[in-house]
């Protein structure tokens, strides 16, 4: 179990999700994905001739690499894995991006829902501990808001924000500010 909270990211800039959303769903949607790394193999394969994944030698031979994509698109609540059939599917949002609507407005607003738990965040093989209890982009930005903070190091955010920002009560958001405050005193 994790105690902490993170986020795929198989790209560190979100403007290829609309291209990548598109390979999944004319590669994949027809195709069961549970179990299948023949699946997830062609995925890899697929986003390499698109241009979107990086070619080269696979660390591994198992689609590794599409799983991952695929699990950035679901946790941002663009596609999920259709119980019954064991393929994938697009959610609404995921539909309205590759039906043209403004992927900035829609990717905005599912980062914003972005949330622990979530179907991705208690999922095999992420398993983020069930303490959390956060819209972390929120909370981030609340911080960023506030006149005591105004800023965020990598530092605070990997040492202190992640593993501590449990919720979004007033209690721990006080908590988490007065340890940013006197992390930053130590300097």
């Amino acid at each position: 179990m994790l105690n902490y909270w993170w986020v795929t990211r198989p790209k560190r800039k979100l403007n290829s999700i609309p291209d990548v959303l598109a390979v999944v769903a004319e590669s994949t949607t027809e195709a069961i994905w549970v179990g299948s790394r023949g699946t997830h193999l062609s995925l890899e394969s697929e986003l390499e001739k698109s241009g979107l994944k990086r070619t080269g030698d696979r660390r591994d031979q198992t689609g590794g690499g599409g799983r991952t994509y695929k699990a950035w698109l679901v946790s941002l609540g663009l596609i999920f894995t259709q119980e019954s059939t064991r393929k994938l599917q697009l959610t609404l949002a995921g539909e309205a991006i590759l039906n043209g609507e403004s992927p900035v407005k829609i990717l905005t607003s599912q980062i914003l829902k972005y949330q622990f738990p979530s179907a991705f965040s208690v999922g095999h093989g992420v398993n983020v501990n069930e303490r959390f209890k956060i819209h972390p982009f929120w909370f981030l930005l609340k911080l960023l808001n506030d006149r005591r903070i105004q800023y965020l190091t990598q530092e605070e955010i990997a040492k202190i924000i992640i593993i501590e920002a449990e919720d979004e009560s007033d209690k721990c958001y006080e908590r988490i500010v007065s340890r940013l405050i006197a992390f930053r005193n130590l300097w």
